[in-house]
């Protein structure tokens, strides 16, 4: 179980409060609104989970707050797999069946269960490199929309779109031009020296992070420790999920760094957010499974995450985020 991961691993684990059992008789809940339930039972119970967490050892993990109406738990940062079994265990052993949390409810989608992959750290000291490898990961996650619509829960249309519902502009510095120039503007604008390691770091990850924001992925400056955000994983509802979502992610960004660190460039092959309507639900799950056996997964695994995609192409507006 202790298996090495191949880059650090921290997930954002998210439930929902039994509001029906109301086990913990939250104040004032009944005489909420249907919409304000579920915000005041988080509030109520976070508190009460990040009291809980501040009294263990576990290393960066004393917080817990409402997401939107679902509470989430930050976890530590992962490096085994058997690190990560350790967490889950205590969370659904001494917070989730003593708290009344779900990890879904039949009247909502949950929260949102995403996946931080740590930068890989010998693309960390170099600009060039760091710059190369992301436009690679932004270009090809783009290429790939069936992803969200996999591993998301189908109804989503928010919180992790496609990169190319952002504004044309902003896209385009994305997907086409060099960002570096804006890199560098923005590091002298600081007072960075071009030979500091913040100069290497901050400039690159400032300007991925502010252009992608809440999409489908993104660059998260956690201080010394950046991160990617796949923000296309739901909720999990269990252990088998957790873990498919967490090799899916570590792989893929290792299989990015491997082309990137060959000079690879991938190209923008879908650049507007009219072509995902275009988009073929044979080709879907065609190129799905020719990524899972790329990255080294097997496609049979994955094969329950479809029905997320059956539902998109039966309401097609799904399609266009």
């Amino acid at each position: 179980m202790h298996v090495k991961l191949s880059n650090t691993i921290g997930i954002e684990f998210t439930y929902l409060y039994d509001i029906k059992k109301d086990p913990f008789k939250v104040p004032d809940l009944e005489c909420r609104t249907a919409s304000m339930k579920d915000y005041t039972a988080c509030y109520f119970i976070a508190e009460k989970i990040e009291e809980q967490l501040q009294n263990t050892n576990w290393e960066f993990c004393s917080e817990a707050h409402n997401d939107c109406g679902a509470i989430e738990i930050p976890s530590p940062i992962f490096k085994t797999v058997g690190e990560i079994k350790k967490f889950y265990t205590y969370l659904d052993k001494k917070i989730v069946s003593k708290y009344g949390l779900l990890s879904r409810r039949e009247d909502t989608t949950g929260g949102g269960g995403h996946v931080h992959v740590g930068i890989p750290l010998h693309l960390i000291n170099n600009r060039k490199k760091l710059s190369h490898f992301l436009f690679s990961l932004y270009r090809d996650m783009t290429n790939r929309p069936y992803l969200n619509w996999i591993f998301n829960d189908w109804g989503d249309n928010e919180t992790a779109n496609s990169l190319l519902s952002i504004d044309p502009t902003t896209i385009s510095r994305l997907l086409k031009k060099d960002t570096s120039s804006y890199s560098k503007l923005w590091a002298l604008f600081n007072g960075i020296s071009k030979n500091s390691y913040m100069y290497s770091l901050t400039a690159v990850i400032n300007e991925f992070s502010y252009l992608s924001g809440e999409h489908a992925i993104c660059v998260n400056d956690n201080y010394d420790k950046p991160t990617i955000e796949f923000r296309i994983f739901d909720s999990k509802r269990n252990w088998q999920e957790v873990i498919d979502h967490v090799e899916f992610a570590d792989k893929y960004i290792s299989y990015i760094a491997r082309q990137s660190k060959k000079g690879i460039r991938v190209i923008s092959e879908i650049k507007h957010k009219n072509e995902l309507k275009k988009y073929s639900k044979s080709k879907a799950i065609k190129e799905f499974n020719k990524l899972l056996v790329l990255i080294g997964l097997k496609p049979k695994r994955y094969k329950k995450y479809l029905s997320n995609l059956h539902n998109r192409y039966k309401y097609k507006d799904t399609l266009l985020k």
